[in-house]
């Protein structure tokens, strides 16, 4: 090789690593984002709407059955939730939802309540799941599946366990209320 080939051969290798510091300086110390100076943005043409899926629209016997068991489902978790540091207060919470026949139960019971122990007693319940057995235009009746807790002592102290709950409604004044509940 002449000297003259290894002299240019040395210039393009110096100016190729200048350029290659030069480019690395830029991306590594001058922090240019790519996007907002060399490429150009593409604003979008029109924009995307996505639709809701439409809503089923259920009959009137369908929501009156879906407001059954949601009214059977609250009353079975307050029902069933209770304790003897403040007795029978789920049932006089419940009143408004209850018929008069169950309200009479009611007035009847608190009556008879048990004075507070010094030994805690209780009971949390969850509805898991319900259902309409039976539905007529004045009277109906629920099924609710509940979980329940039961405390002695000390809330530390849980038994959980599963159970029924059969509540009778019927239609009062127009609405519907709690006329009986009935654990299995």
């Amino acid at each position: 090789m002449s000297k003259r080939t290894k002299l240019i051969l040395i210039i393009l290798t110096i100016l190729i690593l200048i350029l290659l510091a030069t480019g690395l300086f830029f991306v590594f110390f001058k922090k240019i984002p790519l996007t907002q100076k060399f490429l150009p943005i593409k604003e979008p043409e029109e924009e995307l709407l996505i639709e809701p899926a439409p809503e089923k629209v259920l009959s009137e016997e369908e929501n009156l059955r879906l407001e059954l068991k949601e009214l059977a489902s609250f009353f079975a978790e307050r029902f069933g939730s209770f304790s003897n540091q403040a007795p029978l207060e789920n049932l006089i919470e419940l009143k408004p939802f209850m018929s008069k026949k169950m309200q009479l139960w009611t007035e009847e019971l608190l009556k008879k309540s048990p004075k507070e122990e010094d030994v805690y007693h209780g009971f949390t319940t969850k509805a898991l799941s319900s259902e309409i057995l039976d539905l007529q235009e004045e009277k109906a009746k629920a099924l609710v599946q509940t979980q329940r807790q039961e405390a002695t002592k000390t809330t530390d102290n849980i038994r959980v366990f599963y159970q029924e709950v059969e509540i009778e409604l019927i239609k009062e004044n127009g609405e519907w209320k709690i006329n009986e509940a009935r654990w299995r």
